[in-house]
């Protein structure tokens, strides 16, 4: 099996990303939340919108967030750096 090369460190404008970078969520993707219950789905589209910072980007390329509420990860072109 070949292995997948990690997604690129941009942003939805093409801006380069990194730990600690606070980034605006443009939308929470249907492939996060497709298989959530109805509650979870509407808890993570209230991030929509919002200035979170970056607390880890891993292996594959995903940007990891750290909330009171929740972790979640997101594809690097569905936030954009402010």
């Amino acid at each position: 099996m070949t292995p997948t090369p990690p997604l690129p460190a941009l942003d939805a404008d093409g801006s380069t990303v990194q730990v600690g970078d606070r980034v605006v969520i443009i939308c929470i993707p249907h492939w996060l939340i497709h298989d959530l219950p109805a509650e979870d789905q509407a808890s993570l589209k209230t991030f929509e919108g919002k200035t979170l910072s970056i607390h880890e980007i891993d292996e594959f390329g995903y940007v990891w967030f750290s909330t009171q509420l929740r972790e979640f990860c997101l594809r690097p072109e569905e936030v954009r750096l402010v």
